[in-house]
C-alpha cells in the first residue's frame, strides 16, 4: 500500500479499529542464520532476527563445533510460533506497544 491508501484507510478511525488494522497487517517472517565463528575451530553461532522495537538485529542463540546439531536443533522452529519463544540474552522482553493518540 502506498501513503494515500493508507491515509484513506485510517482517516475517522476509532483507537479499536486501528489496533485491528495494525494487528492485521504486521508480518514476522522468521530468519534465522549459521555463521562460521573461527575456522579453525569450526565455531558456529546460530543467530535468529529478533523483532523486538529496541533490539531488530540478529541475536546469537548458540556457539558449537557441531553445526549439524544446531541445524538440527534449530531449523525445526523456522515457521513455527515456537521460532519467537527461542530465548537470546540480547532479545528478551515484551514486544512493544504502539499508542496512538
Amino acid at each position: 500500500m502506498d501513503k494515500k491508501e493508507w491515509v484513506s484507510i485510517l482517516s475517522d478511525r476509532t483507537l479499536e479499529e486501528l489496533e485491528q488494522i495494525f494487528l492485521k497487517e504486521q508480518t514476522y517472517i522468521p530468519k534465522m542464520r549459521f555463521v562460521l565463528q573461527d575456522e579453525q575451530t569450526r565455531n558456529f553461532t546460530v543467530q535468529r532476527w529478533c523483532y523486538l522495537g529496541s533490539v531488530d538485529d540478529w541475536v546469537d542463540l548458540k556457539t558449537t563445533n557441531d553445526l549439524a546439531q544446531l541445524a538440527k536443533t534449530y531449523c525445526y522452529h523456522l515457521g513455527r510460533e515456537s521460532y519467537f519463544e527461542l530465548e537470546s540474552p540480547d532479545c528478551t522482553g515484551d514486544f512493544f506497544v504502539i499508542k496512538i493518540k
